[in-house]
C-alpha cells in the first residue's frame, strides 16, 4: 500500500501519458513518499485498515505533492518526526514489531527522493480462547477469579503475553489451593483461517497428583508438644481416612502463613513474647499408583524462647481516658502472672468500642514489650513480689533498691500500652440508598446516631443490627454494611451511606380444593410485614368451604402513637363442623402492648379473649354413659361441664431480649423469653401456664449456622 499524494500524481501522469512533474534541478534531498508495509503476512494484508496508521504519522503531511508543485526537503527535521511518528505507532498497542526503511528513489532529472517504508508486524487477535485437560478447577471458577483479578481475555482482542502469564498464574494459584502442587499450564496460539493474524488460545491444564499430608511434626519446641501445636492449626492438617469426603490433609501452600500466625499468637498468649515460627521442610513421598496423590511430610522449625511474667504495665499517648480507666480494661495482665497477648486482644476490643462510643473510631493501639535484661540478674523475687536471697558476689544481700529481672526464675516483661487517640468526629450527614418503598423515618428511627451528633460506631453497630431485625432487607454486615466518608473542608466530621436492598415481604396465596373433613374449600391470604412502607404488619386471611371457616385479621404498629412502643390487634372468627361429632363455633382477639426496657429488651403486656361454643353434638355422645366415662377428654372437648360454652379472658406478660441479627437469615444472636398466662378475669375458664423460651443462633461456617431452641411449659388450673 503506497500512503502519498506524490506517488498518486505521478502515476495518474503516466497513465494519461503525460510527463511526470519534476522538482527543480537544484533540489535538495525531498521526500518522496511514504510506504505501509506488512511483510509478515500474506499478500501484504493488514487486519486494521493502513490508512488507520496513517493517521498516527505526522510526516505524512510532509510528503511531496508534484501535482500542486510543493517540494518538501528531507532534513533532519523529518527524520526527528520520522521517530516519533515510530514511537506513536508503537504505542497504540497494536504492533509487535515496527521498523522503518529509508531508500532513495531519485526523480528522472536526479532530484533525489526519500521513501520512507513503515514495515509493521501486527499483533494476533484472539477469537476463541478455552481450557482443557483438567476439571480439577472449573471454568466458571476461572472466569471469576479473572474478573475479580481484573484479567480479561476478550473475543477479537490483541493476543496479549503479559495477560496469558498472569492468567497463568492465576490458575496455577488456584490448582495449588486445591491442593495440586505439581500443576502445569501451558499456552498453545493456533493461527486460524479467514483473515491476517486471526488466532485460537488455548490453556493446556495438567493438574498433576492432589498433594495430602500425612505427618506435621515440630522441630525446637520443648514447651509445648506437637499434639497441641498441631491443635492451633485451622489450614493444615494431617489426612484422616475421610478425607475423600471432607478434604482435610490437603497441603494449600499459601494458606500455611495463616497457621504460623496462629502458632506465633498462641505462644504469646502463653507467654513466650520471643516465639517465632519458620517455614517447612517439605519431604515430598513417592506418588501413589494410580498417580493421583501424593504425600507430603512436613518439619517446622519452633523458636521458643523463654517464658515471660509481667513487671509494670503502663499506658501512653492517651489523654481522652485516664491511666486509671484504661488499667481497669486491661486487668487481665497482672504484675506477676505469666504474659498473655490474649488478654491484650480482648481487652483492645473493649477499648475500641469505649473510644468509638466517645467518637474517636481511629483510635490504635500496641503493646511495646521491653523485657529486663540491663539490671542485676541474680536479684529474683517469688511469685508474691517478694525478693529471695541473692548475693552481689561479696557475701551481702542484694540492696532492694534495683528492680528484679526474674520471677522464680521467668524473666520479666514491662508492658507500655502505646495509644494513638486521633480526633474526636461528629456526624454530619446519614443518607440513606436503596429503599424505594419503605419511608426514610422507619429506617432513620432504628438508628442510634443523630446528624451533628457524637460518631459513636458502637452506636452504628447497633443501628445495624437493628435495621437486619426488622427483614425488610438483605441481611447487611455489620462491620461493613455503612460506608464512612471525611467530609472535605470540614474538621472532625463524617458523612455515612447506607446502601439497601429491599427484599419483597408481600405474600399473597390462594387455592381450593376438597378435604375428608373440610369439605370443599377456598383460601386466599394476604401478608406483609412492611405495609406501603410504613413498617406495619398487616395479616389477612379467609378460608370458607362446605364445613370449615376461618377469618383472621392482625395489624401491627411497631411505633405506636409516634413513640417507641408497638401495638398489636388481632381478630378472628372460626367455625368447624367435625362431621357426625359436633359443630365448634370460636370468636375472638388479642391486643398487645410492648416497651422498651433496653435496645434489645421489652416487655409485652397482652390482653386475648376467646369465646367458644359447641352445639349439634351427637346425641349418641351424651345418652351413652360408658363412652363418656372412657374419654374424660372428649367430655371437655365437647365443654359438657360448662353449658356447651367456654370463655377466656387472659393476660399475658412477657419480658423478651432478642438480639438475633435477621429474622429470616439469622446468623448469631440469641432470643431468651418469659411470660405466663394468667386466664380468669372475666371468664369461666380459670388456669395459669407459665412459658420460658431460649433460642441460640451460632455461626458454623460462612454458608451454615447452628440453631438451639429450649422451651418449657406448664399448665395449671386456677
Amino acid at each position: 500500500m503506497v500512503a502519498g499524494m506524490s506517488a498518486a500524481t505521478e502515476s495518474s501522469a503516466e497513465q494519461a501519458g503525460l510527463q511526470a512533474p519534476m522538482p527543480p534541478e537544484d533540489s535538495p534531498e525531498l521526500l518522496r513518499n511514504i510506504e505501509v508495509r506488512f511483510p509478515n503476512t500474506p499478500d501484504n494484508g493488514s487486519y486494521i485498515n493502513p490508512l488507520d496508521y496513517v493517521f498516527y504519522m505526522d510526516v505524512a503531511d510532509h510528503v511531496s505533492l508534484p501535482s500542486q508543485d510543493k517540494w518538501m526537503p528531507y532534513t533532519e527535521e523529518t527524520e526527528r518526526i520520522i521517530r516519533e511518528d515510530f514511537l506513536s505507532l508503537w504505542d497504540t498497542g497494536f504492533l509487535n514489531d515496527l521498523w522503518i526503511e529509508v531508500i532513495d528513489e531519485p526523480w528522472d532529472n536526479g532530484v533525489v527522493g526519500k521513501r520512507v517504508i513503515f514495515n509493521l508486524e501486527e499483533r494476533a487477535r484472539v477469537k476463541f480462547f478455552t481450557f482443557e485437560g483438567s476439571e480439577a478447577v472449573d471454568r466458571g471458577d476461572i472466569d471469576t477469579a479473572m474478573q475479580e483479578n481484573g484479567m480479561a481475555i476478550r473475543v477479537d482482542s490483541f493476543l496479549d503475553l503479559g495477560l496469558i502469564k498472569r492468567v497463568k498464574g492465576l490458575v496455577q494459584f488456584m490448582f495449588e489451593d486445591e491442593g495440586y502442587q505439581f500443576a502445569e499450564i501451558e499456552h498453545e496460539v493456533t493461527p486460524l483461517p479467514g483473515g491476517p493474524g486471526s488466532v485460537e488460545l488455548t490453556f493446556h491444564l495438567d493438574e498433576g497428583p492432589k498433594v495430602f499430608v500425612e505427618n506435621i511434626s515440630f522441630v525446637g519446641n520443648d514447651a509445648m508438644s506437637d499434639r497441641k501445636l498441631r491443635g492451633q492449626m485451622k489450614n493444615t492438617k494431617e489426612r484422616w481416612f475421610l478425607s475423600w469426603m471432607t478434604g482435610r490433609g490437603t497441603y494449600k501452600e499459601a494458606q500455611y502463613e495463616e497457621d504460623a500466625d496462629r502458632l506465633v499468637a498462641f505462644y504469646r498468649n502463653e507467654g513466650y513474647v520471643d516465639a517465632q515460627v519458620g517455614q517447612p521442610d517439605l519431604d515430598y513421598l513417592e506418588e501413589e499408583e494410580d498417580g493421583k496423590s501424593r504425600g507430603l511430610r512436613l518439619r517446622i522449625p519452633v523458636e521458643e524462647g523463654e517464658r515471660y511474667r509481667v513487671g509494670t504495665v503502663d499506658f501512653d499517648g492517651n489523654d481522652v481516658i485516664p491511666s486509671e480507666g484504661l488499667a481497669s480494661i486491661f486487668e487481665g495482665l497482672k504484675p506477676g502472672e505469666y504474659y498473655s497477648e490474649g488478654y491484650i486482644r480482648d481487652a483492645f476490643e473493649t477499648a475500641r468500642e469505649l473510644y468509638g462510643a466517645l467518637g474517636y473510631y481511629e483510635m490504635t493501639l500496641f503493646p511495646d514489650l521491653q523485657p529486663r535484661t540491663e539490671l542485676d540478674a541474680d536479684v529474683d523475687v517469688d511469685s508474691n513480689g517478694e525478693t529471695e536471697a541473692g548475693g552481689n558476689g561479696n557475701g551481702e544481700p542484694h540492696v532492694a533498691e534495683n528492680r528484679p529481672t526474674h520471677i522464680e526464675g521467668a524473666p520479666i516483661v514491662d508492658v507500655t500500652i502505646r495509644l494513638q487517640e486521633g480526633d474526636q468526629y461528629f456526624v454530619n450527614r446519614i443518607t440513606i440508598v436503596g429503599n424505594r418503598t419503605t419511608h426514610d423515618n422507619v429506617i432513620r428511627r432504628e438508628f442510634q446516631l443523630a446528624e451533628r451528633g457524637v460518631f459513636n460506631t458502637a452506636g452504628l453497630r447497633h443501628s445495624v443490627r437493628r435495621l437486619n431485625q426488622l427483614g425488610f432487607f438483605e441481611p447487611l454486615d455489620e462491620e461493613t454494611a455503612v460506608d464512612i466518608a471525611k467530609v472535605e473542608g470540614a474538621d472532625n466530621e463524617v458523612n455515612l451511606t447506607i446502601n439497601l436492598t429491599e427484599t419483597n415481604l408481600n405474600q399473597l396465596t390462594f387455592g381450593a380444593g376438597v378435604s375428608q373433613f373440610d369439605g370443599f374449600f377456598g383460601q386466599i391470604q394476604f401478608q406483609t410485614s412492611n405495609f406501603l412502607g410504613r413498617g406495619e404488619t398487616l395479616g389477612v386471611g379467609v378460608m370458607s368451604g362446605s364445613r370449615v371457616r376461618d377469618i383472621n385479621v392482625t395489624f401491627t404498629e411497631p411505633y405506636l402513637f409516634d413513640r417507641n412502643m408497638s401495638g398489636t390487634v388481632g381478630l378472628f372468627s372460626r367455625k368447624i363442623e367435625w362431621i357426625g361429632a359436633y359443630t365448634e363455633d370460636s370468636t375472638g382477639g388479642t391486643a398487645t402492648v410492648g416497651f422498651p426496657l433496653a435496645l434489645y429488651s421489652r416487655l409485652f403486656v397482652s390482653y386475648s379473649y376467646e369465646a367458644t361454643n359447641v352445639k349439634d353434638i351427637n346425641p349418641y355422645f351424651t345418652v351413652n354413659p360408658d363412652f363418656l366415662s372412657f374419654n374424660p377428654f372428649f367430655q371437655d372437648a365437647l365443654l359438657l361441664g360448662s353449658g356447651g360454652s367456654r370463655t377466656v379472658s387472659k393476660v399475658t406478660p412477657m419480658l423478651n431480649h432478642n438480639t438475633i441479627d435477621h429474622p429470616i437469615f439469622p446468623r448469631r444472636g440469641t432470643k431468651y423469653q418469659a411470660g405466663v398466662d394468667l386466664a380468669g378475669l372475666g371468664g369461666n375458664s380459670r388456669f395459669w401456664k407459665p412459658v420460658l423460651e431460649s433460642i441460640w443462633y451460632l455461626p458454623h461456617t460462612s454458608r451454615t449456622t447452628i440453631g438451639l431452641r429450649m422451651q418449657y411449659q406448664y399448665l395449671s388450673a386456677g
